[in-house]
């Protein structure tokens, strides 16, 4: 990590492989460290040989493991077990399937990263109305442009007073979405009612970033 932060791991996938072969388990475990697992953590409690036993069933439920099987079966009675116990077990004869299947799973438990975006700033010339938890305001766009569903953060003398979100925004008397540079607005700010003339509000957006597991 650039900053030197460790990421917490956001979920932990535990799995058991039995495999055929030794090989064919330190191919797997191979393949699975090169996954860029995104902060979720893959933990394999064992690798072992031959096939599936009741024995592997109740390690995976104590573990709250999955069992994957290569090349190998699953007896009748491990089976049954699995199914009473609510333990998955998927059987693979190609590490590609395997590694994409384990992908999916991770994918899912991918955490998205939110964003901030700043979009502008409106200095405010009129305050219109005022509610407890609602103002109707109007001012003049500072710099950027600012967004109609934005949220703001209020500033007085460079300090930061409260937030909150702008619901609606009208230019000319009419419900826009946008308003640019230099043009003046009226807008309905959600939030605690704190806002006085002279203030500015900075206008931003939260994007979710979803990270492709690799």
């Amino acid at each position: 990590h650039e900053n030197g932060e460790e990421t917490e791991p956001v979920e932990t996938i535990s799995l058991i492989i039995k495999s055929d072969m030794l090989g064919s388990g330190e191919a797997i475990e191979n393949s699975l460290s090169k996954i860029d697992t995104q902060g979720v953590k893959v933990n394999i409690i064992s690798k072992g040989l031959g096939n599936i036993t009741e024995g592997d069933i109740v390690r995976a439920e104590t573990n709250g493991a999955s069992i994957f099987g290569f090349n190998v079966k699953v007896s009748p009675q491990a089976e049954n077990l699995a199914r009473d116990k609510g333990v998955s077990v998927k059987l693979y004869k190609v590490i590609y399937d395997l590694i994409n299947d384990l992908k999916t799973t991770i994918q899912e438990l991918v955490k998205p990263e939110v964003e901030r975006v700043d979009l502008g700033r409106l200095k405010v010339m009129a305050i219109f109305r005022t509610e407890p938890k609602m103002q109707i305001i109007g001012g003049r766009v500072l710099d950027g442009e600012i967004k109609a569903n934005a949220f703001v953060e209020v500033m007085r003398e460079k300090e930061l007073v409260g937030e909150g979100k702008i619901t609606s925004l009208q230019s000319g008397k009419v419900e826009v979405q946008r308003v640019e540079t230099n043009q003046e607005c009226g807008m309905r700010f959600e939030g605690k009612a704190i806002i006085e003339e002279g203030d500015i509000l900075a206008f931003y957006e939260e994007k979710q970033i979803i990270k492709k597991v690799g």
